[in-house]
């Protein structure tokens, strides 16, 4: 049984990283250099293997975005697979994230992407320790930075237009004028 993201209805209290198979799925076979797009929203709530703590309710109609990790692919393959759960930054989530990067244009996605991840390997993250299970300091620095690129790429796919988007932007939203 699937529990709402909204609404959970057990404790989901996580005591280890999860290590559960990726259940037979085959990455896709895509060409080196082909732009890889996120999958659609499902309503199910959150897959098995991604622990949702009690108190952390993502924004009403958001997309969460559950990320997991394979062991292999972090910085510290002895905790096992890891995983997140992200959804899109407000404006003032923003500000925060880009006033940590000192205005740094190298650190900003960096600090954004980092900002918009809400849960990791079940708990809800905390921004003030330095340690510990919701640490997203730690946490950031033991999934290395094969998981953190993804993170980046994640964040900008969620807070750009799409191409469909775009072409309509460009098609049907702008006009160029010349005032005299």
């Amino acid at each position: 049984m699937t529990e709402s993201i909204e609404n959970p209805t057990s404790d989901n209290t996580p005591t280890e990283p999860v290590q559960a198979p990726l259940e037979g799925k085959e990455p896709d076979a895509t060409p080196m250099g082909t732009y890889a797009a996120i999958p659609q929203a499902k309503t199910e709530g959150p897959p098995d293997w991604a622990g949702f703590p009690k108190g952390v309710t993502p924004p009403k109609g958001a997309n969460v975005i559950f990320a997991r990790f394979r062991a292999e692919w972090t910085a510290t393959p002895n905790k096992g697979d890891r995983f997140c759960a992200c959804w899109p930054l407000t404006d003032s989530e923003e500000m925060v994230a880009l006033n940590r990067s000192n205005n740094s244009g190298d650190r900003a996605v960096m600090e954004l992407s980092k900002q918009m991840v809400r849960v990791i390997d079940g708990h809800a993250v905390d921004w003030s320790a330095p340690v510990g299970p919701g640490s997203i300091d730690a946490w950031w620095t033991e999934i290395g930075p094969k998981c953190r690129n993804m993170l980046t790429r994640l964040y900008t796919q969620t807070h750009v237009m799409d191409v469909q988007e775009r072409i309509d932007f460009f098609a049907n939203c702008v006009e160029v004028r010349t005032v005299s």
